[in-house]
């Protein structure tokens, strides 16, 4: 366009018979055509989601009124995500945030971590709320209360219950019969992994600390339970409900981390490539922190079987909806990001 434009001035400056008029028109519109064409590149760089630069944090949590936490505190945590600012505490980064792992799975480094009510008296790295982070009883976890001034932002908790449902052969009650975990370098990737029959608990493990986005699964359709390394083994009961998770934390001094070394145990894996080899995902890949690996039972003796949920919140205080019993075992540990463990309830 900028070209034809060009092109309809000159002939304009040659048709008329005010030359010098003619020339000034020209001039000026070579000088627009060449602002609209470096507006045309930035907007087109725009485009293509140039990502704006970091700026320092915006949030002064400690100047606040307390009604206007719960509102700040997730979109603090969206922009830095967003990399629009950084966290100056360094526990949350922008997504797609990678750290390679060692070659031999060596130590990985640990990001610090810290609760709102921490941010709010200016305190950093403490890992979990006790009533000396909050003397002055501004921001309480429990209630009743003296002279509290409000409640924390409600943690987020997602579960299986009424997801999936099945009332059919080979499993009337409905129990999940497997799980399995989807991972990928975007939701996408982590969606495209997840296997049919299969559904997924929208929480994402890494939340908040980069690395791969990373999914629990379940199924409770006989039919589709696809068995990993288990499959063949003679030790342990690889059929039927799933009754219990349990979570291992390593710093990186096993190598390989054994799948089979918790007795009546087996690992929640997830697919591998064409092959139809199975992987044991450390809960942290791509992430700082420990490894973290997932085991899951359906030994009949280990208790009844359950439904699954993930609770993620800003401190380690926070507790699943009644009825639920929070898994030990931060699964962003080391990581930064938010605070993140697996719940189960009897069914």
């Amino acid at each position: 366009m900028i070209y034809y434009f060009s092109l309809f001035l000159l002939y304009y400056a040659q048709s008329t018979k005010h030359k010098a008029q003619s020339t000034k028109h020209l001039l000026f519109g070579l000088l627009i055509s060449g602002v609209v064409a470096l507006s045309g590149c930035d907007k087109e760089k725009a485009l293509v989601g140039a990502e704006p630069p970091a700026k320092p944090q915006s949030y002064d949590f400690a100047s606040m009124k307390v009604s206007e936490l719960p509102q700040a505190w997730p979109s603090f945590v969206r922009d830095v995500r967003k990399g629009k600012i950084i966290d100056p505490v360094g526990q949350y980064v922008r997504d797609g945030e990678y750290f390679q792992v060692p070659e031999d799975n060596g130590q990985r480094p640990t990001r610090p971590k810290t609760s709102l009510v921490a941010r709010v008296h200016g305190q950093q790295n403490t890992n979990s709320f006790t009533t000396n982070d909050d003397p002055d009883c501004k921001y309480c976890f429990e209630q009743p209360c003296n002279g509290c001034g409000g409640a924390p932002p409600t943690p987020t908790f997602f579960s299986s219950v009424n997801l999936g449902t099945y009332s059919g052969p080979g499993n009337v009650a409905g129990d999940i019969l497997d799980l399995k975990i989807a991972k990928g370098w975007s939701d996408v990737e982590a969606y495209a992994e997840i296997l049919d029959g299969y559904e997924i608990i929208p929480i994402n493990l890494n939340y908040g600390a980069g690395g791969q986005n990373i999914y629990l699964t379940f199924t409770r359709v006989p039919n589709k339970v696809q068995l990993g390394d288990e499959k063949n083994r003679t030790d342990r009961v690889v059929e039927g409900s799933v009754r219990r998770i349990f979570v291992y934390s390593d710093n990186g001094n096993v190598a390989p981390v054994p799948r089979f070394a918790v007795p009546n145990f087996v690992p929640i894996q997830s697919p591998g490539s064409i092959f139809n080899e199975w992987k044991f995902p450390d809960l942290n890949d791509g992430a700082y922190g420990k490894y973290i690996y997932a085991y899951t039972t359906k030994e009949p003796r280990e208790g009844l079987p359950i439904e699954v949920g993930i609770l993620r919140g800003n401190n380690s205080a926070i507790t699943p909806p009644m009825g639920w019993r929070k898994i030990d075992g931060d699964l962003n540990e080391g990581a930064g990001g938010d605070y993140i463990y697996f719940c189960v309830k009897d069914r």
